[in-house]
């Protein structure tokens, strides 16, 4: 065998090899299509714009990463918030009424979706609220909140109370449920309760911060 075979081999070997791995980058390149790289692009720019308090560049840019791409899900759940926080709560439910059809299991999609349903009067009752949420909204107990103001507006306040306490358990500095548990003591005629719940509610702001 000539002495310089082996050597050939090796480089035709690591010519193959090269040539794999460049098909198979472009390969991967090619397999996101240009509307969801473009989607993403305008997402980037809005969450950015958002950061820097640019709030009708954000606007702009994730009506674009929508239209780009309607089956993106984090692009209408980001835009239905900017339309919230704009005033525009038509707009915005629809936008993240659209994120909840596409994914569906997604927990807190669902429980963002009825806590706006639930502030502007079109959700009164706990029965939509579909039981396993409580499940996948693991971790934040947002499903639980949600729930237990929904049997509050609905007059019940012992199972309000529960699903509230619950939701705390979660999230022990959440100012707005240890409101709603102070409100519920108060009405459900326990005072001192009321006011230990309010005492730890202003515990979680800063000194001097505390609200009227």
């Amino acid at each position: 065998m000539p002495a310089w075979l082996p050597a050939c081999r090796l480089l035709l070997c690591g010519g193959l090899v090269m040539a794999c791995l460049s098909g198979c980058a472009s390969l991967r390149q090619k397999i996101v299509p240009d509307s969801v790289a473009a989607c993403r692009d305008f997402q980037r720019e809005g969450v950015a714009a958002l950061e820097r308090g640019d709030d009708r560049r954000a606007h702009e840019m994730l009506v674009k990463a929508v239209s780009a791409s309607p089956t993106d899900v984090d692009a209408r759940r980001q835009l239905a918030e900017v339309l919230w926080d704009e005033g525009r709560p038509a707009e915005a439910i629809e936008q993240i009424e659209a994120a909840v059809d596409l994914e569906p299991s997604h927990g807190p999609t669902v429980v963002r979706a009825g806590e706006m349903l639930l502030a502007v009067g079109r959700l009164d009752t706990p029965q939509p609220l579909p039981q396993g949420v409580l499940t996948l909204d693991h971790g934040t107990g947002g499903a639980w909140a949600l729930r237990g103001r929904l049997y509050r507006h609905a007059g019940n306040a012992p199972r309000a109370l529960a699903d509230l306490q619950r939701a705390l358990q979660y999230a022990p500095d959440s100012r707005d449920i240890l409101l709603d548990i102070s409100e519920l003591h108060y009405e459900m005629g326990r005072p001192q309760r009321c006011l230990t719940t309010l005492h730890h509610l202003l515990d979680r702001y800063p000194r001097g911060e505390q609200p009227q």
